[in-house]
């Protein structure tokens, strides 16, 4: 029995503390929090009646759901990108990553649009959103200073 308040009373208190996000965020947290809580107690069920495969699957999806649903608030705060005369900074699922200037070609802001061009032959484009503030010719002038500098 306890092993059924552990998972459930987290996604409670997970339910509870997500009040604090937006409303669009929330908006898919509670669909996620229904199928996720639906997926534990089928699991519950099925394992009672000793079906230990069809409990482990619900499970998995279940935890499959709830890390969806961090996804999905991650994706609602934004990212951070942040060039810097050492590196440039990215961010991703498990932190951020740091790029050294000597790993990129090329680095462009155009028309809210940052390009990073790798030496890998890898090629980026994001979207910029409130950046206003950064003159284009600027911005390109100190990546292309970075860039030869390396």
């Amino acid at each position: 029995m306890l092993r059924l308040l552990v998972p459930l009373l987290f996604l409670l208190i997970a339910g509870i503390l997500y009040k604090k996000i937006q409303y669009n965020a929330l908006r898919h947290f509670r669909l996620l929090f229904f199928e996720s809580m639906l997926f534990l107690v089928g699991s519950v069920y099925f394992w009672s009646k000793g079906l230990s495969f069809v409990a482990l699957s619900h499970a998995i999806i279940a935890g499959v759901l709830v890390l969806f649903m961090i996804y999905l608030r991650r994706k609602e705060q934004g990212a951070l990108i942040i060039v810097s005369e050492s590196n440039v900074v990215l961010p991703s699922l498990t932190g951020q990553r740091i790029i050294q200037w000597s790993e990129l070609t090329n680095v462009i802001k155009r028309d809210d649009m940052l390009t990073i061009d790798f030496k890998s032959n890898k090629l980026m484009h994001v979207e910029i959103i409130n950046a206003d503030d950064i003159s284009e010719d600027e911005f390109n002038q100190f990546c292309q200073e970075q860039l030869n500098k390396n």
